[in-house]
């Protein structure tokens, strides 16, 4: 599956959205290229098993369950 974009907001500009991904676990490492994600985007695998939050310095940041809350911002 890879990166799926479910959502974005582009408000920031073209190269900077705050965006919601579809991932698989293994493919958490390997970012999108070009990666257009703001901080604070958020990532998750289909099964809801695993959940990642874009931080400040760009990496992906294993999270809980609450980084869903973080949708309704974008």
């Amino acid at each position: 599956m890879a990166w799926t974009c479910l959502k974005k907001n582009t408000a920031m500009g073209e190269n900077n959205q705050r965006m919601v991904f579809m991932v698989e676990a293994e493919d958490i490492a390997t970012p999108p290229d070009p990666d257009y994600s703001a901080v604070g985007s958020v990532a998750f695998t289909a099964d809801m098993t695993g959940f990642w939050i874009k931080a400040a310095d760009g990496t992906w940041t294993e999270s809980t369950s609450d980084a869903l809350a973080l949708i309704g911002l974008v």
